[in-house]
């Protein structure tokens, strides 16, 4: 049988279940040394703590039973000694500071006629008669804003067969080529599930 010397489990909170087959699996790990790493030790219960640490340190908590009767502070007494935690104030000295960066790009010229066209409406159907107490109006609103905001995005998210330009995907895309030519990885983020599809259509 191996044994090591030293074992680190990174994001320990997935050790939350003591009954799941990774838990029981990586419990019989022997190892001189074992460390857990995690951003949320506690999820939902101090359950979750017990898990973690019947893989790390199993000598150390008494059986799940016995600890569920154990107070909080009971808890911190036992286990603060084999913890080290860094606020999020000492991670951010770390961090390089975020820099934001807007892309502005110009509507082309069948977004801006499909934009013209629903701001009318909105305006004629919606915002005339809008009355702010009743909730039908104010969902109306709500739609007629969200259909603005995708046409800007993409009017295929719901413009059924639209074959015209979408000047902020062809940008997003222009600043991948780049992104990924410098060697950088990229998160991509959207609002809209329809539009991560288009994106990951065209890559």
């Amino acid at each position: 049988t191996v044994e090591y010397d030293v074992v680190i489990f990174d994001e320990a909170q997935h050790l939350k279940n003591p009954a799941s087959q990774t838990a029981v699996r990586l419990r019989r790990i022997r190892a001189k040394r074992r460390f857990a790493l995690t951003g949320t030790p506690l999820e939902n219960r101090t359950d979750d703590l017990w898990s973690i640490f019947r893989v790390i340190f199993p000598s150390l908590l008494p059986d799940l039973q016995t600890f569920q009767t154990w107070s909080h502070d009971e808890i911190k007494r036992f286990i603060r000694p084999f913890l080290m935690r860094r606020t999020k104030d000492e991670v951010l000295q770390d961090l390089p500071k975020k820099q934001i960066v807007h892309h502005y790009t110009d509507l082309g010229p069948t977004q801006k006629k499909l934009y013209a066209s629903y701001l009318s409406k909105l305006q004629l159907e919606t915002l005339r008669h809008l009355d702010e107490t009743k909730r039908e109006d104010r969902i109306k609103l709500l739609a007629g804003l969200t259909r603005l905001r995708q046409i800007c995005c993409d009017p295929a998210l719901f413009v059924e067969d639209y074959t015209g330009e979408s000047t902020k995907l062809e940008r997003l895309l222009e600043i991948i080529e780049e992104k990924v030519a410098s060697g950088h990885r990229i998160l991509i983020f959207s609002q809209y599930t329809k539009m991560l599809a288009r994106i990951r259509e065209r890559l």
